[in-house]
């Protein structure tokens, strides 16, 4: 099977999966993860003309004012949001799952997260709340100027990387690791003088070189940016690289087909799978070609502990999202994500699709359904970022369904027009009203304001967005999908690796997160979980101000 698709042949699926009547007594078991914040604010610098050849006390000049001026501006999410708002993740004792295949490079994986405030670190089983969820790679509507600057793409020949002003980069990892590569194939040394949440600056090694490279993070586009590249070497290139390590090299000694080739291997691993335990769900979708061969498209896998374990334990409200893979093939990683009782994430399946539109979202949900169950029998409900397709397959897959919209998606694409401030702090309170008569109030304020923000926000149906209208089913309050955004971002490595690498990674994480939520639990004594009783604890004390009205 070939990891390329052919334009205008039928998908063909082959049914994988050997038994549908799931095994009660296997135990998938995992760890739990939570990122580590990068910041959540950062200096919004202009670019950095090329051509005016500055030196590096003036760029970083140039920098700090504009930051000053346009700083005033801007909202940080940290004010936007709040602790309602948001999942309860695990950050106690956290260790790098991932690194069963390779060691990860530093700053993996945690961009854009912000822990809360209410952890008890005295206890292991204790999370956090995260007040901010990360942007996923997949915005809602795709910004008009998304085009106006170069993405940089990977995987290019050695000696055929170029930077310039204005480059984006998906991390802060991508973007050094670009600039280490750049300078291995000019052959010469650099030195990083600025590596924080928001910055990343590289000079040459030389003092009196003047060449330098700036980035910085953008909120806007969720991505790390070059706003400052004067490519003007005045020293002279040596034959000798610190930065040509073993890493360095053993990625230049991997075959390019290495990737492609794992996706021959689909089969192979689908049928491993099963073979450890029946119960798994594996389906895999081909093209067939004239020849007779058959071409990957899509793959679909959900685990029997995971299905089981969410009907039998976990809240009834499902995030759905999807992530970019980035390798050289491409495709996105569509999840559903649950919550279990103690807020910590759950995975219930995941699928490796070419696109994400409205036929793989039909075909995943499709999957996921006959999994978990009829819909309506147990009250399952579901939260998005309204990406692409996902609405209407919703809707045909299982109709009249409880479907909220992520209140901070929804908030960017309203920023996008209205920059008043005294709207974007309307739509979040008119977003957490609990009682209907608020939520009036709130839309009435808007609509004083800016007719055309209430029109915009009025066509939206109110049982997706207000805390006030919300079905009562899955007890929870959540306005944001922050559980996708916790698994998104601690796959994040893994997705630049090859398919089967990517699948086998994101499978260790899910029964270690499994795992490890399980044994910090088995001493814990009490009638209600942990988070939710330090929820508890936390309200009773506020009540003691309380007045009846």
């Amino acid at each position: 099977m070939d990891g390329v698709l052919a334009k205008g042949k039928q998908p063909l699926h082959v049914d994988l999966t050997i038994n549908e009547s799931t095994s009660d007594d296997g135990s998938s078991e995992d760890t739990s993860y939570v990122p580590v914040q990068e910041g959540s604010s950062s200096i919004d610098e202009e670019l950095v003309v090329r051509n005016l050849k500055p030196n590096r006390k003036e760029a970083k000049k140039v920098q700090k004012n504009s930051g000053m001026a346009k700083g005033k501006e801007k909202i940080g999410k940290d004010n936007i949001m709040q602790a309602d708002d948001a999942i309860v993740e695990d950050l106690s004792d956290v260790e790098v799952d991932l690194g069963f295949v390779g060691t990860p490079g530093e700053g993996i994986l945690y961009e854009a997260l912000d822990p809360g405030a209410e952890s008890d670190g005295a206890n292991s089983w204790h999370s956090e709340e995260m007040k901010t969820p990360p942007n996923s790679e997949d915005e809602l509507e795709s910004d008009g100027d998304s085009d106006e600057f170069p993405i940089f793409q990977g995987g290019q020949r050695f000696g055929e990387l170029r930077l310039q002003v204005g480059m984006k980069f998906n991390t802060k990892q991508e973007f050094k690791d670009a600039v280490r590569e750049f300078t291995i194939q000019v052959g010469r040394g650099i030195k990083f003088v600025k590596n924080d949440n928001t910055r990343c600056r590289a000079v040459c090694q030389v003092e009196e070189c003047s060449w330098i490279v700036y980035a910085s993070r953008d909120h806007e586009d969720c991505c790390w940016q070059i706003k400052t590249f004067y490519d003007d070497y005045t020293c002279p290139r040596e034959n000798s690289n610190r930065a040509t390590n073993r890493t360095w090299l053993a990625g230049k000694l991997v075959k390019k087909s290495d990737e492609k080739a794992q996706y021959a291997l689909t089969r192979d691993y689908a049928e491993t799978l099963l073979k450890i335990n029946p119960g798994f769900t594996v389906k895999i979708g081909v093209i067939p070609l004239p020849d007779g061969q058959v071409m990957f498209e899509k793959m679909y896998v959900c685990l029997s502990d995971c299905k089981n374990g969410f009907r039998s334990g976990c809240r009834p409200l499902i995030g759905l999202d999807g992530a970019f893979l980035k390798t050289q093939i491409a495709g996105q990683i569509l999840s559903a994500i649950a919550q279990d009782t103690n807020h910590h994430i759950y995975v219930i399946a995941w699928a490796i699709v070419n696109v994400e539109n409205k036929e793989n979202w039909k075909w995943f949900l499709e999957l996921l359904h006959d999994d978990l169950g009829d819909y309506k029998a147990n009250g399952w409900c579901f939260i998005s970022d309204m990406q692409k397709g996902l609405i209407s397959a919703i809707e045909e897959v299982m109709p009249q369904v409880h479907h909220r919209f992520c209140v901070w998606h929804l908030w960017q694409n309203f920023n996008k027009q209205w920059k008043d401030l005294e709207l974007r702090r309307l739509l979040w309170d008119a977003a957490r009203s609990t009682t209907f008569q608020d939520f009036i109030d709130n839309m009435d304020k808007i609509k004083k304001v800016s007719e055309e923000a209430w029109t915009y926000l009025n066509k939206w149906p109110r049982h997706s967005w207000t805390k006030s209208q919300f079905s009562h089913q899955p007890k929870l309050d959540n306005i944001c999908n922050n559980a996708c955004e916790v698994f998104n971002a601690r796959i994040k490595e893994a997705r630049s690796k090859p398919i089967i690498t990517l699948l086998e990674e994101v499978r260790m994480f899910v029964m270690r997160s499994i795992a490890k939520n399980k044994v910090k639990l088995n001493n814990y004594v009490g009638k209600l979980p942990p988070v939710i009783q330090s929820r508890l604890e936390k309200v009773r004390k506020e009540s003691k101000n309380w007045v009846p009205i």
